[in-house]
């Protein structure tokens, strides 16, 4: 199943405030969702 991520100035927020509150319970989270965003761009 694909979906299209828009990039819209309040995703790119919310993409930074979601990697801020993984990054704070571990920071290989906040890679690991980095990670899966990206992989579901393409």
């Amino acid at each position: 199943m694909k979906f299209s991520i828009l990039n819209r100035p309040e995703v790119r927020i919310d993409i930074i405030n979601a990697t801020d509150f993984y990054k704070n319970i571990n920071p290989q989270l906040a890679k690991q969702f980095l990670f899966r965003l990206r992989e579901a761009k393409t």
